[in-house]
């Protein structure tokens, strides 16, 4: 006869504590529901947020991932719901520096009103482009749709002629130090500076060739080197996900861009240290 305690009883199994979770199944879900005053184009009200946000998203920037998206909800629609998935595309255009908050916002605005036709039949066939929020990431429309803005346009000739100013008085800083021969560096006068204000002109025009590029470029580009970067990042040992390295992200993504999309100066050495790949990679 078997006793009953002999292998434990069912009571006991059912008492033992559930086993802890671990990595972000551990990470409570953050859940926010926003109603809108007024159905959205695919007559819906309500859109809700459900994720666990991983340890380098920052709640400021999680605050504007879902203002972003609660505006693409409210102008054009496609989803109901936002995940882990699609909360952390967005949040990662914004940190990675692919798209600004300004620049998504723009994007969202023309591909809304491309979405209204003369008629209500008009208006129906081109609501079946509505795309998810995540595709509208990943498959480069939000850069085509800004490309269209003219906010952006405005936007992008303020800051060439403002980098252009500052290039300009860069490169007169650059020009007297050089005259002023070894001389001048030897005196600790304006030849001093001539290292630094180099280095200085050389990062603005580094930084206007990847504001001169289309923003589908950009895409491009970034996505092309983050194997790369994320490779070098577990070499340091460093977190590819901390903003504290997106300056390097950009730096390599500037670099094989200038390889890609070569400028039509001949001073591609003078701005990436190399001369321009013939072959466009």
């Amino acid at each position: 006869m078997i006793q009953p305690g002999l292998f434990g009883s069912g009571g006991e199994t059912a008492s033992q504590p559930p086993p802890r979770r671990r990595g972000r199944g551990a990470v409570t879900v953050q859940r926010h529901v926003v109603t809108l005053a007024a159905p959205n184009p695919a007559g819906r009200r309500t859109v809700t947020f459900e994720y666990r946000p991983l340890l380098t998203w920052t709640e400021q920037r999680l605050a504007a991932v879902r203002e972003l998206l609660v505006l693409y909800f409210g102008c054009i629609g496609g989803f109901w719901r936002a995940g882990n998935a699609t909360v952390g595309a967005w949040h990662d255009a914004l940190v990675n520096g692919t798209f600004t908050a300004d620049e998504l916002r723009w994007g969202i605005e023309v591909k809304a009103a491309s979405l209204i036709g003369s008629s209500p039949e008009d208006t129906r066939d081109r609501r079946r482009y509505a795309a998810h929020p995540r595709r509208f990431i990943a498959t480069g429309a939000a850069g085509y749709w800004l490309s269209q803005s003219a906010e952006y346009h405005a936007r992008q000739q303020a800051q060439r002629a403002a980098e252009g100013q500052r290039l300009r008085l860069l490169l007169a800083e650059v020009r007297r130090a050089r005259r002023s021969g070894p001389e001048g560096l030897l005196a600790g006068g304006a030849g001093a500076s001539a290292p630094a204000a180099a280095e200085r002109a050389a990062e603005v025009r580094r930084t206007a060739f990847w504001m001169d590029l289309r923003p589908v470029q950009r895409v491009v580009a970034l996505a092309a080197v983050r194997p790369m970067y994320t490779a070098r990042c577990e070499q340091w040992g460093e977190n590819p996900d901390d903003p504290k390295l997106t300056p390097v992200l950009l730096g390599m993504a500037t670099e094989w861009a200038g390889r890609k999309w070569p400028p039509a100066a001949a001073s591609t050495s003078d701005l990436f240290g190399f001369e321009p790949n013939t072959s466009r990679l």
